[in-house]
């Protein structure tokens, strides 16, 4: 079984790739983690603001998405725009940063750009 701090050790290259400042991102991920894996967005017991957020852009952009119609999912920028002005609505203040966390976080694996591309070979 793998570790906490080995899985969180595995995404040091993705925390650089994607220019996220790890102590930013951190608290979400912990956050969201838990023994089993998974995330229950109707569970009460413990909110923040950034998790309210999210709970809201999975009701609003993602409730009816089906992962067999991949176009049925909103766009990234779709996705940003809508959280930047949920957030607005909210009164919180949330950097780019974890807006777009926020957004890959939800993204269902169908749904990333390039997920349904054919890739060809190069010569």
């Amino acid at each position: 079984m793998t570790s906490r701090s080995d899985y969180m050790h595995d995404c040091d290259p993705v925390f650089d790739r994607i220019g996220f400042d790890r102590d930013e991102i951190m608290p979400i991920i912990r956050t969201l983690q838990t023994s089993t894996g998974y995330f229950d967005v109707s569970g009460q017991s413990y909110s923040t603001p950034a998790l309210e957020l999210q709970r809201r852009y999975i009701q609003a952009l993602w409730s009816t998405f089906d992962p067999e119609e991949p176009a049925s999912a909103p766009s990234k920028e779709e996705g940003l725009r809508w959280l930047k002005e949920e957030a607005a609505r909210m009164d919180i203040s949330l950097s780019l940063n974890i807006l777009e966390a926020i957004e890959l976080i939800v993204r269902h694996p169908a749904a990333r750009a390039g997920a349904s591309r054919k890739r060809v070979p190069t010569r």
